[in-house]
């Protein structure tokens, strides 16, 4: 899913610095100073944070529920194995 939007960012000139994690961010009049983990040391005039989620399936697998590749299956009908029914966004 984030595929295209890394893609369109890209194109656009925006630098992605993807699996690294923030150590600190420095601020002066005219840049900022971000220093990642990897020990790399980024000057930018625009920071632009964005964080994935991962699914935490483990309730989900012990309670037996049946799970697709980004967590809970939904049937056809929306429902999951509570019988609960899930309203789609775009629908």
């Amino acid at each position: 899913m984030a595929s295209p939007v890394h893609g369109h960012l890209r194109e656009k000139g925006v630098e992605l610095h993807l699996g690294d994690g923030i150590e600190a961010i420095h601020h002066d009049r005219k840049y900022s100073t971000v220093d990642l983990s990897s020990g790399e040391r980024i000057e930018t005039d625009m920071i632009v944070l964005g964080i994935g989620v991962r699914p935490e399936k483990e309730m989900a697998e012990d309670a037996g529920l049946e799970l697709g590749e980004r967590g809970v299956h939904l049937s056809y009908w929306n429902r999951d194995g509570f019988g609960t029914r899930a309203t789609p966004r775009n629908g």
